[in-house]
C-alpha cells in the first residue's frame, strides 16, 4: 500500500463508529473522487491487457487484434449493464460503497468480498456474450449500444474525435474467450508486460507458455478468439508497451502472419491516419506522431510486411493517402501560420521515406517552395 496508505491506516475509524477527523476525512475525500465502483471492479479484469490511453490508436481505420482501450471497456460495460447487470451491479455497487466508507478504495477492490462480486459479474458477462454470439438475443442492438457509449467516452478522452471504426463480433469473441481464462493467464501476462526490455525470444517463448496455459485451462485454442489469446503477450507488449523492435524480430523469425502482424500493421495505419488528420486540421502534436511513425516503419520492414501481398497493399495505400494530405497542405502552405512546423514535419516524413526507399509522391517541389517561404519570412521579406 505504500507509505501514504500506511499513514492513512493509522487514522482509519472502525466501521461502526461515527464520523471523525484526520485520516477518515482523507479516505472519504479520496474515495468520493472515484465513483462507478462496480464498473471499476469489472473492468479491472482487463488490466493485464489494457492499452495506455492513446489518441493515435483511437483513429485506426480498422479493428486491431488484442487491442483493448478504456473507451472500448466503457462501451462494453454500458451494453452489459443494460442487458445483464441491472440487478447485479446495483448490489455490488452498494456493497462497495459501504466498504469504502472508511477504507481506501484500492484496498476495497482487492478484498475477498469484492473479488467475489467481480467473479459474479464476470460469470454474468460470459452468459450474456455466449448467448449473443450463439444467436440468443439481439447482437445488433448490443453492438450499437457498445459503440455509441464507446464513442462518447472517446470524445471525453480526446476532444475533437468525430467518429470511430465500430467494434463488431470479433471483439466480443475476444472478450468472451479472454474472460473465460483470465484467472489462468493474468500472472503470465503481468510478468511479461512488466519486462520493459523484452526480446523477440522472450515473446516467442511466451506464446508457447500461453498456449500451454490455455490448453491446461481447457480452452479451445483453435477457436477464433483463442487465436488472439495465444498471442496475447506479444499483442500486449505492442499495444501497452510499444515494443516495436522485439515484436518485429519475433515476426521476422516466425513469419509475417497472424494477429500480431495484423496488429503491427494497425499501428502503422493509425499513425498515418492520426498524422494526416492533425496536419489537415492544423492540430498540435503532429511531431510526436511522426516520431512514432519513424519507429513503426522500420519495424514493419524488418518484420517482412512488404514481402506479403496483403501487408504491402495496406502499407502502400496508407502511405499514399498520407502523402496526398501532405501534398494538399503544401499547396496551401503560404496561408498557414504554422509553416515552419509544417516544414519540419513534412521534411521529417520525406527523410523517413528516403531512408527506407518509400514513395514521396512528388512533393519535393512543394517542399522546396515551403522552405523558401519559411526562409523569406525569417528575413522579413514576406509575411
Amino acid at each position: 500500500m505504500g507509505v501514504f496508505g500506511d499513514l492513512l491506516s493509522r487514522f482509519r475509524r472502525p466501521v461502526a463508529s461515527g464520523p471523525s477527523g484526520g485520516g477518515a476525512g482523507i479516505v472519504d475525500y479520496l474515495n468520493l473522487r472515484r465513483p462507478q465502483r462496480a464498473r471499476r471492479l469489472f473492468t479491472a479484469l482487463f488490466a493485464p491487457v489494457l492499452a495506455a490511453d492513446d489518441p493515435v490508436l483511437l483513429l485506426c481505420p480498422r479493428p486491431v487484434p488484442g487491442l483493448v482501450r478504456r473507451a472500448d471497456l466503457a462501451g462494453l460495460w454500458a451494453a452489459l449493464e443494460a442487458s445483464a447487470f441491472t440487478g447485479l451491479t446495483a448490489g455490488v455497487q452498494g456493497a462497495l460503497d459501504a466498504w469504502a466508507t472508511d477504507t481506501l478504495l484500492d484496498e476495497v477492490l482487492r478484498s475477498p468480498e469484492a473479488l467475489a462480486g467481480q467473479r459474479r459479474m464476470r460469470d454474468a458477462a460470459l452468459r450474456v456474450l455466449g448467448g449473443l454470439l450463439g444467436g440468443d438475443g439481439d447482437l445488433t442492438a448490443f453492438l450499437e449500444r457498445l459503440n455509441r457509449e464507446r464513442l462518447a467516452e472517446a470524445r471525453r478522452q480526446v476532444p475533437g474525435v468525430r467518429t470511430l471504426v465500430p467494434l463488431g463480433r470479433p471483439f466480443l469473441v475476444f472478450v468472451l474467450e479472454y474472460l473465460a481464462v483470465v484467472e489462468h493467464c493474468s500472472a503470465l501476462l503481468a510478468a511479461c508486460v512488466a519486462d520493459a526490455e523484452t526480446t523477440a525470444g522472450r515473446l516467442a517463448q511466451a506464446v508457447g507458455d500461453m498456449r500451454g496455459v490455455l490448453e491446461r485451462s481447457g480452452a479451445a485454442v483453435g477457436g477464433a478468439g483463442c487465436s488472439e489469446l495465444v498471442y496475447l503477450v506479444p499483442l500486449t507488449a505492442l499495444h501497452a508497451g510499444r515494443q516495436y523492435g522485439a515484436v518485429a524480430l519475433m515476426l521476422r523469425d516466425q513469419g509475417w502472419s497472424g494477429p500480431v502482424a495484423e496488429a503491427l500493421l494497425g499501428h502503422f495505419s493509425a499513425c498515418c491516419a492520426c498524422l494526416g488528420e492533425r496536419v489537415a486540421s492544423n492540430a498540435g502534436g503532429s511531431e510526436d506522431v511522426l516520431g512514432r511513425l519513424t519507429l513503426v516503419v522500420p519495424a514493419l520492414l524488418a518484420a517482412g510486411a512488404l514481402d506479403d501481398a496483403g501487408g504491402a497493399a495496406v502499407f502502400r495505400a496508407d502511405w499514399r493517402r498520407l502523402a496526398g494530405v501532405f501534398g494538399e497542405s503544401l499547396a496551401t502552405a503560404s496561408g498557414r501560420a504554422d509553416a515552419p512546423e509544417l516544414l519540419r514535419l513534412i521534411g521529417g516524413w520525406h527523410q523517413l521515406a528516403r531512408t527506407y526507399d518509400q514513395e514521396v509522391a512528388g512533393i519535393e517541389g512543394g517542399l522546396a517552395q515551403l522552405s523558401e517561404l519559411v526562409e523569406a519570412r525569417k528575413m522579413g521579406k514576406v509575411r
